[in-house]
């Protein structure tokens, strides 16, 4: 073999250090060009002034190229000789994408195989490892824990905010009654006397093995059985569950939280130690990658990246936006484009179709309703062999995703149409307890809307891919179009969004026939025939997009929740109160009740450990501001629902509230959707509860918030309320109301005439049927709301909103609004008996 270095006249060459030397080195497909701007201007930014620095977020529009961009900076990194450089996918599906890429590209890169060796190639810096992140983030882990792991010199965890929700599950124990049934059934019954006192009713649910049924174990009641929890904990640390997770939370079970459906049981530290994943806490460089549409205030909180660096992220400015989507909102444009429109429609299965459509669903079961439409619902077995189909060239059946918002790339034809249905909904039951005691907030809107915008991103992956993008959920459409949420989307999506809004207007002013529906099938088909009218109108619009200017009003919250959670640990209990408070008194307004509970909440959980009745009082006041937190050991007192103006003023200030029809109207959609039998009974308790508000009436959920009581009380006039006992979750063929049932009522009953003494009372059974078991009685005044009734209700409500169709809602009057309520059939007194039927005894 011949040695060519001999032959060279300055001898053998130095490695090239800067990354653009690099790649024109590269033995690369033919196929494979020059770098492209954006790639060359970051490079040239990273490698000539920033160097230095351990950590960067690398920001770039999709298409332009971040992960060939992430892995020439490893391997300028290897070719400092400060390796060993790691590059870290969210799933395995984008980790064998990548390395196909790296191969193309003539960047050399290795594999942990079937033997689940980290490679020597790896280790001695001579490639560049790509693996998924569960590789990674896991208490088994072949690259070891703390001190002991891995060295890494460099990593790069591309698509960051995918990868957060996986470090969030590596921390996560969680336990399901069908797999783990004696350990199930031993902690619920360590928690059951506390979890009674948070609800009675809730707690027999999770004991009937009711899955949408959630409780937290109270902080208090969970350190103070911390000994046995831990022991039991030690016994099954071996089973599934517990094996990947014990050794990353064995050590921080104090500070953990617990929550217990009739499902599952999880329990995670409130603040992740992620020094324990050492080669990626220790690593001397860390890139995170993200996409120009993310806020990455929580990589703050979650992954411990300070201000500075979320502030400053690498970036190209001169591209303000990429890719081409058309975003309708097919029930905006007419009410019967609706839900079962569009699925019925785009569900069913089209032989020789050769462009993708794909739906993305919050859950599984929310994909039931496309199955039978004729769609395929995809789970993690199937995923990633029918993807590859569909990439193909085979898109007859519509393919549904559940939770898949991220982590999942569909260019070109592989998805020409793309349906959200459904706002995406809390992964974990910490989420879920989130979004039940903290509504308005603003951090998890941003969650939320984080979550939306990489979902618009799956069906556009380059400059010059173009999807429509169809929004069809009632409770998506409103939480995207409501004014204080729009701020948490890009620029670029907020111009798409308008973009889409004026497109339906001109579908409706230019219509050339009255069929809605073959009026949106043109003007899909303008976009994917590529209409050149259409496609100018669009580069039009998004060249007068704005320059993104982050909003970064909660990076000093994320910050300080962090900073709260550190100093707890390192026991310094008054200061990390101390940076809670500052939220308290800085960051909240003065409406921000239910936030400021929080809180109160949060600093009390802090306190317990070392001051328990500071702790009580604090819990006290957190629950007087959000009856929804957890209600304290001592000393809580029921809020009463006292309306002090008349209802048409109410409804105003609701009106009011939304500024503008179009958003009255969107919300109040939203609640109506949830207001029906069969859908689940939070959601159903929360939108009637929301509608009492809309229609002018002081609304609570008694049961919610104090753990007694009914489902749902109105205050529809001074001393005059309506109550409430929904159950719209039984089969809709049942032929009679259960003893529980009536118990439920009379017990609701009881609890009423406790808290409110004389005032009048007409409580109001949803179910959808009139007729009282033999076993069973009910008070002579309680009437039944059937589905009849229901839907007469929703009707009125829309048909109430539309009066103000063509009204300034800043400029309306009481009187305006009093006179729709009643042409509606919606005042007080029509409430109790235009909706409701009397009860019939069985004998």
């Amino acid at each position: 073999m011949v040695d060519f270095n001999k032959h060279l006249a300055a001898g053998k060459p130095e490695k090239k250090l800067h990354p653009i030397e690099i790649y024109e080195l590269l033995d690369r497909r033919s196929d494979k060009g020059p770098l492209r701007p954006a790639q060359i201007a970051v490079l040239s930014t990273w490698y000539e002034t920033r160097l230095a620095e351990r950590d960067i977020i690398l920001k770039l529009h999709t298409g332009e190229g971040k992960t060939l961009t992430g892995l020439l900076m490893l391997q300028s990194k290897l070719n400092q000789a400060q390796g060993p450089a790691l590059y870290l996918c969210p799933n395995k599906y984008l980790a064998e994408q990548t390395q196909i890429q790296a191969d193309k590209f003539g960047i050399k890169q290795c594999a942990i195989g079937n033997d689940r060796q980290i490679p020597a190639d790896f280790t001695n810096g001579k490639s560049i490892l790509i693996t998924h992140v569960q590789k990674l983030f896991n208490g088994k882990s072949k690259f070891g824990l703390g001190n002991r792991a891995q060295p890494v010199g460099a990593i790069v965890l591309d698509d960051s905010h995918a990868c957060i929700d996986t470090l969030r599950q590596a921390f996560t124990i969680r336990l399901t009654r069908e797999k783990h049934g004696p350990l199930f059934d031993q902690l619920l019954a360590f928690f059951e006397d506390d979890l009674k006192h948070q609800s009675l009713a809730r707690t027999d649910e999770v004991k009937a093995e009711e899955w949408n049924v959630l409780l937290p174990v109270p902080y208090w009641t969970w350190q103070n059985r911390l000994e046995e929890v831990s022991r039991l904990l030690t016994e099954h640390r071996e089973e599934e569950g517990l094996l990947f997770v014990w050794d990353l939370v064995k050590d921080s079970l104090r500070d953990c939280q617990c929550y217990i459906t009739g499902q599952a049981i999880e329990i995670s530290p409130y603040h992740n130690p992620i020094e324990l994943l050492g080669s990626f806490d220790k690593a001397k460089l860390r890139v995170f990658m993200s996409a120009t549409t993310n806020d990455d205030s929580f990589f703050v909180k979650e992954l411990g990246l300070s201000s500075n660096t979320v502030s400053n992220p690498l970036t190209y400015e001169d591209v303000k936006w990429s890719g081409e989507k058309m975003i309708l909102m097919p029930y905006n444009m007419d009410y019967h484009l609706g839900h079962s429109f569009i699925v019925d429609a785009y569900g069913k299965e089209v032989k020789g179709r050769n462009h993708g459509i794909v739906a993305i669903v919050p859950s599984f079961n929310d994909g039931a309703v496309w199955k039978s439409a004729g769609a395929e619902v995809l789970d993690g077995d199937t995923l990633a062999s029918r993807l590859q189909s569909l990439k193909a060239g085979d898109g007859a059946k519509a393919l549904v995703m559940a939770n898949r918002y991220d982590g999942i790339d569909l260019p070109d034809d592989a998805c020409r149409i793309l349906i959200l249905d459904g706002k995406p909904s809390a992964e974990t039951l910490s989420d879920r307890y989130q979004e039940e005691c903290r509504e308005g907030s603003e951090v998890l809107a941003m969650k939320t809307a984080q979550k939306i915008e990489q979902g618009l991103g799956r069906g556009v992956r380059g400059e010059k891919d173009y999807c429509v993008i169809l929004l069809i959920d009632h409770e998506l459409t409103s939480f995207i179009s409501t004014l204080r949420n729009q701020r948490f989307f890009s620029p670029q999506t907020r111009k798409q969004l308008e973009i889409g809004v004026d497109v339906s207007g001109m579908v409706a002013k230019e219509a050339t026939t009255s069929d809605s529906a073959k009026e949106l099938s043109g003007i899909i088909g303008q976009c994917l025939r590529r209409d050149e009218g259409w496609k100018n109108y669009y580069i039009q619009e998004m060249n007068s997009v704005d320059a993104l200017v982050p909003d970064r009003r909660l990076l000093p919250i994320l910050e300080l929740e962090r900073k709260a959670e550190l100093s707890y640990r390192q026991n310094e209990v008054d200061r990390a109160v101390q940076h809670l408070q500052a939220i308290v008194d800085q960051h909240l307004g003065a409406e921000d009740d239910a936030e400021r509970g929080w809180y109160l909440q949060e600093m009390a959980r802090l306190r317990y450990a070392t001051d328990k009745n500071a702790a009580g009082q604090l819990q006290i006041v957190a629950h007087k501001k959000n009856q929804y937190v957890l209600k304290p050991q001592h000393g809580m007192q029921v809020s009463k629902l006292v309306i002090s103006q008349t209802q048409a003023e109410g409804a105003r200030a609701w009106l009011r509230q939304a500024v503008t029809y179009k958003e009255a109207f969107l919300q109040l959609s939203a609640i109506l959707n949830h207001l029906h039998f069969g859908v689940e009974a939070k959601k159903f308790e929360k939108a009637l509860q929301d509608l009492g508000t809309v229609l002018g009436f002081r609304s609570g959920r008694p049961d919610k918030e104090y753990g007694a009581g009914p489902d749902n009380l109105w205050n529809i006039a001074s001393g005059d309320y309506l109550l409430f006992e929904c159950k719209n979750e039984v089969k809709t063929d049942r032929p009679s109301i259960y003893k529980t049932e009536t118990g439920q009522m009379a017990n609701s009953l009881l609890w009423f005439e406790r808290e409110y003494a004389d005032a009048q009372v007409t409580p109001i059974m949803i179910i959808p049927t009139r007729k009282i078991g033999r076993e069973a009685g009910l008070r002579s005044d309680v009437v039944v709301m059937l589905k009849p009734g229901l839907r007469k209700l929703r009707d009125n409500a829309l048909s109430y909103i539309k009066a103000f169709q063509k009204q300034d809602l800043l400029e309306i009057t009481p009187q305006q609004v009093f006179e729709a309520l009643e042409t509606n059939d919606l005042t007080r007194a029509s409430l109790k008996t235009a909706y409701t039927e009397v009860t019939q005894q069985l004998v």
